[in-house]
């Protein structure tokens, strides 16, 4: 297997990748699977910050890094290696499916999309992006519903995802493919043949009419429901203006954002606030807003710990010394 063979489908969760993925698996020279963050733990083992272990994963970094220093191993060996097993894991995946070419849909390898483009430099990247309040509108409705405080759990996917997507463009768009999911919906023939053609493989109309039947543990579930691509779900965040909360959270999230980041996303800033503006928005709902996307939420672990720490040190510590010898 060679890194032209990989593709790797990369956006915000909740963005409609894994219809794309459906659509793109149904070409019979693609095969596709359940997520498989594989990357991921490889990948921060080297980095500084972004993993929690029940060890301590500085002491872990630390060790690793003098481990490959004093064998005189470089992180351009490590990188190559990890090629070379990643590709050994894909290729036993497909085995004996008939298929050539592996895609690897991991929303979250966002936060190390340029990590991965320098382990496989030669390797197929789709970025996918859709309109921010349709994320916001698919992550309320799927994955917090009436529990709001379960939103601090996608604080990352919210608040970091666009920026880094947006980073990792503007360093390597001559190397990428970059769909918008409404028009992947209400052009599907169109934009699957532009990245069909992107990935030097032939389309079929066929490939439009994905198969249903397919049971991924991770993604979502919906896309099953439908055979087809269907343009009606790009207005669905429109349609909730009329929940306060949902009105009040998607102007948040919106001038959170700002003009600059939504506009190179490639959406309508001031269109998408006039619609909200429509539904009166106000700061009634701003405090828990605040609480459950809470900047330290988005703080790398190691700067969690380290407040954590300091927090301990300025208060329980010198409470207690100051208790005990008085």
């Amino acid at each position: 297997m060679t890194d032209e063979q990989i593709i790797f489908l990369i956006s915000q969760p909740r963005s409609g990748s894994t219809l794309l993925q459906a659509i793109l698996g149904s070409h019979p020279e693609i095969f596709t699977c359940t997520e498989p963050w594989i990357a991921l733990p490889f990948i921060y083992a080297l980095k500084k910050e972004g993993s929690e272990f029940e060890f301590n994963g500085r002491d872990a970094r630390h060790a690793l890094k003098g481990f490959l220093n004093e064998n005189g191993i470089n992180e351009i060996f490590y990188q190559a290696a990890l090629n070379s097993f990643l590709k050994s894991l894909y290729s036993k995946a497909m085995a004996d499916t008939g298929k050539r070419i592996f895609l690897d849909k991991t929303p979250r390898y966002y936060e190390v999309a340029i990590d991965l483009i320098k382990i496989f430099p030669n390797a197929k990247f789709i970025i996918l992006f859709r309109h921010p309040l349709a994320v916001l509108n698919s992550i309320l409705n799927t994955w917090v519903n009436e529990k709001i405080d379960m939103l601090y759990y996608h604080s990352r996917d919210l608040l970091v995802a666009p920026t880094k997507l947006i980073n990792f463009i503007s360093k390597y768009k001559e190397n990428l493919y970059v769909v918008k999911y409404e028009n992947l919906v209400s052009s599907p023939q169109t934009e699957i043949a532009k990245i069909c053609a992107y990935l030097g493989i032939n389309y079929f109309d066929e490939m439009i009419n994905y198969k249903s039947d397919m049971e991924w543990t991770s993604g979502d579930k919906k896309f099953k429901e439908k055979k087809v691509p269907d343009s009606k779900s790009v207005e669905a965040w429109r349609n909730q203006l009329e929940n306060k909360r949902y009105t009040n959270f998607c102007f948040y999230y919106l001038r959170e954002l700002g003009e600059e980041l939504v506009g190179s996303l490639g959406y309508d800033f001031f269109g998408a606030m006039e619609q909200i503006k429509k539904h009166n928005p106000d700061d009634d709902d701003f405090k828990t807003w605040k609480i459950v996307l809470h900047g330290k939420y988005i703080s790398s672990i190691e700067e969690q710990r380290l407040q954590v720490r300091e927090e301990i040190q300025s208060n329980f510590i010198k409470k207690l010394y100051k208790k005990i010898t008085s």
